[in-house]
């Protein structure tokens, strides 16, 4: 990962974020922001959790 990117804020995201952003989606903003378990996958659609959703790996 480049040195001016790191991972979404939402704990089941795969994905990377510019420096400066803290989520890679409305979606994960929303997600993290509730009490709600939504299980080992994120919903953001990005291609790095659709591929795990996919493959059936877990994120976090």
């Amino acid at each position: 990962m480049p040195d001016n990117e790191t991972r979404c804020g939402h704990a089941a995201c795969q994905c990377t974020v510019s420096s400066g952003e803290q989520y890679c989606s409305d979606s994960c903003r929303e997600a993290a922001g509730t009490d709600r378990v939504e299980g080992p996958f994120c919903e953001c659609g990005h291609a790095a959790c659709a591929s795990n959703r996919a493959g059936g790996e877990g994120g976090g």
